[in-house]
């Protein structure tokens, strides 16, 4: 594996960018300033070298703290995941029950209004009921009434239309019958046998 791709992988973004930088901003060592040409060449070499050294000594001493600093940010994004994740379920559960108790609240509501529609309407029918009863009592009542008052006038009348014929035929006859007469209906009436009855 190159070793490159290894370092992004394993140290992370941020220390292979400062590698890298250091690699294109290198300044050669001023040693002495009169050297062969040769110097040039071993600064470059022994640049990569101690790159690569460094390298090796971060991937040694190193590897294990950033593969704890992975794994332990790892689980605490695990669990940060799993709180939120139950939080969002405690949520779509409340949210649930919320729809749930709504719901039936708008049954309840329903079934309580069409209750106490049903009741009315049977109330409403009791009181045509007793309101038609009773006006048809108060109809009866007042016919026996009236009848009782047609009757009673009836015989009054009868009563004094034979008062008055009584009176008129006593007068009538008073004038027509003479005493004789009178005399002679007696006799008659007491003659006559009693009828069996």
């Amino acid at each position: 594996m190159n070793p490159f791709l290894w370092l992004v992988r394993k140290t992370g973004a941020g220390v292979s960018i400062f590698f890298i930088a250091m690699l294109f901003f290198e300044t050669p060592a001023m040693a002495s300033e009169n050297t062969s040409s040769w110097r040039a060449s071993y600064d470059l070499v022994m640049m990569w070298v101690n790159f690569f050294i460094l390298i090796i000594l971060l991937y040694k001493v190193g590897k294990k703290p950033v593969v704890d600093f992975l794994s332990g940010s790892r689980d605490d994004i695990a669990l940060e995941i799993g709180r939120l994740e139950n939080q969002r379920l405690e949520i779509r559960e409340t949210t649930e029950e919320t729809l749930r108790n709504i719901e039936s609240s708008k049954t309840h509501f329903k079934e309580v209004s069409e209750r106490i529609i049903a009741n009315g309407e049977k109330a409403k029918q009791s009181i045509i009921e007793n309101a038609k009863n009773q006006g048809h009592m108060m109809l009866q009542n007042t016919q026996k009434k009236i009848e009782s008052l047609l009757t009673s006038a009836k015989k009054d009348f009868r009563s004094e239309l034979i008062d008055a014929s009584m009176d008129l035929a006593m007068e009538k006859i008073a004038t027509h019958v003479t005493p004789e007469d009178d005399q002679r209906l007696i006799e008659q009436y007491l003659l006559t046998p009693p009828k069996k009855q």
